[in-house]
């Protein structure tokens, strides 16, 4: 093998070690992107286009194995009260509120900001479970002090839950639009 082969050769080495280098970055740097698209900016929770697919993911194990699941519709009762007092505060209560729901749940849940004082949490393998998860909440938010880095305050929550082992046909936007509705029922009575 004369010099200018083995020069090639390095040469061409040295070109596939940095193709796989770049091949790794960009790899990389794709499953960043597919997760920033996925995920609520503030809170680091699944967002609205994620817990969608989540839910049509579901939709369709339940109609091939049976396999049930829930969905809780959450929506922080007088939040813009509190947000329109100070817009950064909101801020602190939006996120300490998805960290409180974070350790309230399974890790197999999937807890979405639905976009401002709005959550929504898929359980999956549940029937009227579902309802007792709420309560559960329900009574933890009761006790939770939040905004620790400014004034200390209680928030409350009405929520609604939608179970596919209710019948309901619709897809995902149906099961939505039950459990926002319950919820929305929730906070009137609440009023009462």
């Amino acid at each position: 093998m004369n010099k200018k082969t083995c020069e090639y050769q390095i040469l061409a080495t040295r070109l596939q070690v940095e193709n796989l280098r770049l091949y790794r970055k960009l790899t990389e740097l794709t499953e960043e992107l597919q997760k920033a698209r996925e995920t609520d900016i503030m809170t680091g929770l699944a967002n609205k286009k994620r817990l969608m697919r989540e839910i049509e993911h579901h939709l369709g194990l339940y109609k091939r194995s049976g396999m049930h699941f829930s969905i809780v519709f959450i929506d922080i009762d007088n939040f813009k009260k509190e947000n329109d007092k100070d817009h950064t505060r909101g801020d602190r209560l939006i996120i300490e509120f998805a960290d409180f729901l974070s350790v309230c749940v399974r890790s197999s849940d999937i807890i979405a900001r639905f976009g401002g004082d709005e959550f929504c949490i898929l359980i999956p393998g549940t029937h009227h479970e579902a309802v007792s998860v709420c309560k559960k909440i329900e009574h933890q938010l009761s006790k939770f002090w939040f905004d620790k880095q400014g004034t200390l305050t209680y928030l409350c929550a009405s929520w609604g839950v939608a179970s596919t082992s209710e019948g309901i046909q619709g897809g995902v936007e149906e099961l939505l639009q039950v459990a926002d509705r319950r919820q929305i029922e929730q906070k009137r009575n609440k009023k009462k």
